[in-house]
């Protein structure tokens, strides 16, 4: 081999590599016979309590539909590790939040396409500075309607965590706290305060607050945030809701109640 072949060598073998490594760093999964399976962080630097999110996509080159079933848990359409700052590395069945319930099949139709945001808060709280190495991959085996398995590698993103920072945390709480207002579409005011009730931060207190006070279709949601932070301040919150003319609701808070003062949390 002459110098000028050795240089259009090495050339091509550095422009494969570099292409290979974007396409990692990206959180790009590569085609698997027709079927791309993505997870990406839309945000890849946070700071320490606000929610981390993670999207899920689907594309289907295929002629017939291809999909997973999703966990028993709640969100539970990914199974994740986290490797800590330290270099500790936890298992998603450690970290499981919520009670069961049963989520049904993700699919993608023949020739189409599935996307889905997730909340990764549910599973690990990003409490302290620093970057993590978080692996996904379906709940479940990815497979065609007739029956062939589509392999998938886990795929691992990195997320940089800021310092705590209360008047951004506030500003997620006030925007979240707005959108679990009313009683329009249910979903999405679940969603809003459902993931309110997962930033476990004293910064969440008022606006918690401000969702149990609605006494709309989920303000009970908000109780189950305040158990969460635990504090003498979230504990004051449902006292003072305790006399709500909803029993529901009043029942819900004063099972919160017990449940703060004796160490007990969901």
């Amino acid at each position: 081999m002459n110098k000028l072949e050795w240089k259009i060598g090495r050339g091509i073998w550095y422009c494969v590599s570099l292409g290979s490594l974007l396409l990692l760093t990206a959180g790009i999964a590569l085609p698997q016979g027709g079927v791309q399976i993505v997870f990406e962080l839309p945000e890849t630097s946070v700071t320490a309590n606000e929610p981390v999110y993670v999207r899920l996509s689907i594309q289907n080159e295929l002629g017939e539909k291809v999909g997973f079933v999703a966990g028993r848990y709640s969100d539970s359409y990914f199974d994740l590790s986290v490797t800590e700052p330290g270099g500790r590395t936890l298992q998603a069945d450690t970290m499981l939040h919520g009670g069961l319930r049963h989520v049904g099949r993700v699919s993608a139709p023949a020739g189409g396409s599935y996307a889905q945001k997730l909340l990764v808060s549910r599973r690990y709280q990003f409490t302290k500075p620093g970057d993590y190495k978080l692996k996904f991959r379906p709940s479940g085996p990815v497979r065609t309607a007739s029956g062939e398995t589509i392999p998938f590698s886990p795929q691992e993103l990195t997320l940089s965590v800021g310092p705590r920072d209360p008047v951004r945390l506030g500003e997620i709480c006030r925007s979240l706290a707005k959108a679990a207002a009313g009683y329009g579409d249910y979903g999405a005011l679940r969603e809003a305060a459902d993931t309110l009730s997962f930033v476990q931060d004293p910064a969440a207190i008022p606006y918690l607050a401000q969702v149990l006070g609605y006494h709309n279709y989920v303000s009970e949601i908000a109780v189950d945030g305040l158990v969460r932070i635990g504090s003498p301040e979230a504990l004051e919150v449902l006292r003072s809701n305790s006399s709500t003319a909803n029993p529901d609701l009043k029942m819900k808070i004063e099972g919160g109640i017990r449940d703060i003062e004796t160490g007990v949390r969901p």
